[in-house]
């Protein structure tokens, strides 16, 4: 699979997601339009999961074209950011490379391609199967959505490599879409700001032990003195002698 095969030699991807809902599994009734096809979108990269989870209204302008910023604000308005750690159960000849032609597809995909081309009526000749986004064609074909049509058809997810390119890549270098959530399995999850929280409260709790602590050395300090004085009063008294 080209620079993405090492990735998903051993079936099971170590992928995240951030998000600002709090759920168990992900379902196929909460899948969202992508850039690459209605589904659900993971990273191999911590830190961007984690820009995703926070992300503003007015970065979301950045990324979302007219058509589905509405949609994007509303999900990202409500609720504590969270970071996701799953696992996917993707493999080579289940994933669609979304920057690659027709031909440069792993060749059980493309079997997979040609069953969907077949069983949906789709002319073959009214696709460019030479250009990278033959697949949107495709979408736009049968008017269905990514994640009904290519799992029905056992293309579980897709895959945008662009490792080594000198464009400056929003979701990462390397970005899955998951048409088929049976194949997720979440590992962690993590509430981001509660991390921040318990982080100030380590915080402050050190500070109080830090004052206690000097609380406790001041009074010891003031007890020496005292102590001291004392010693020196008995002293003054011996060299003065016996009162007369």
């Amino acid at each position: 699979m080209s620079g993405a095969g090492t990735l998903l030699a051993k079936g099971a991807v170590k992928l995240f997601h951030g998000a600002k809902k709090d759920f168990k599994s992900f379902d196929s009734k909460y899948a969202t339009e992508t850039a690459f096809g209605k589904g659900f979108s993971f990273t191999p990269d911590k830190k961007v999961a984690e820009s995703y989870a926070k992300i503003t209204p007015f970065e979301l302008k950045k990324l979302y074209g007219k058509k589905y910023l509405d949609a994007a604000i509303e999900r990202k308005k409500e609720g504590e950011p969270l970071l996701y750690q799953v696992e996917a159960n993707l493999k080579d000849n289940e994933t669609l490379i979304v920057r690659k032609n027709f031909d440069n597809q792993n060749e059980q995909v493309q079997k997979k391609l040609k069953t969907l081309i077949e069983k949906e009526n789709i002319n073959i000749d009214d696709l460019d199967l030479d250009k990278p986004k033959f697949w949107r064609q495709i979408l736009k074909a049968t008017e269905k959505d990514a994640d009904k049509l290519f799992s029905k058809y056992g293309i579980k997810g897709s895959i945008k490599d662009a490792r080594g390119s000198s464009i400056k890549q929003v979701g990462g270098e390397l970005e899955y879409t998951i048409y088929d959530p049976s194949i997720i399995k979440i590992i962690n999850k993590t509430f981001l700001d509660k991390n921040k929280k318990n982080e100030g409260d380590k915080m402050k709790k050190t500070k109080r032990t830090k004052k206690a602590v000097g609380s406790v050395a001041q009074e010891a300090a003031k007890g020496a003195d005292s102590l001291l004085q004392a010693a020196k009063d008995d002293v003054n008294e011996i060299n003065r002698g016996p009162s007369e």
